[in-house]
């Protein structure tokens, strides 16, 4: 895979998007970005490089997590000599009422792989 695939329409999400991403080695992502009403995290799962969010420049390595509010100003590059893999989830800032198992339920269901 070189670049980024959008799993949104694939996934009919309605909440996020989800983007893979890779960037070959040594190189960046040419241009930084802000969003309109997106925040947006980045899970780094392999390579390093740099991330940088207005003037704050930080390395990031496999296992990275990086959370951007939607108006900060982000760019992306790697420093190493494989290619970077990333995922970047991208979802309305604020828009999180319930998260981890608060928004669940358990129900008796007697699963099919048995």
């Amino acid at each position: 895979m070189e670049g980024k695939v959008f799993l949104k329409d694939a996934t009919n999400a309605t909440g996020t998007e989800i983007s893979f991403n890779s960037l070959p080695p040594h190189s960046e992502q040419p241009y930084f970005h802000t969003h309109r009403k997106n925040e947006e995290t980045y899970l780094i799962l392999s390579g390093f490089g740099f991330f940088q969010v207005d003037e704050d420049c930080f390395s990031i390595k496999e296992g990275s997590v990086i959370r951007v509010a939607r108006k900060g100003n982000r760019g992306i590059s790697n420093s190493s000599d494989e290619k970077m893999i990333y995922i970047v989830i991208q979802s309305k800032e604020n828009s999180l009422e319930e998260h981890t198992t608060a928004d669940g339920e358990r129900h008796p269901f007697e699963p099919k792989w048995r």
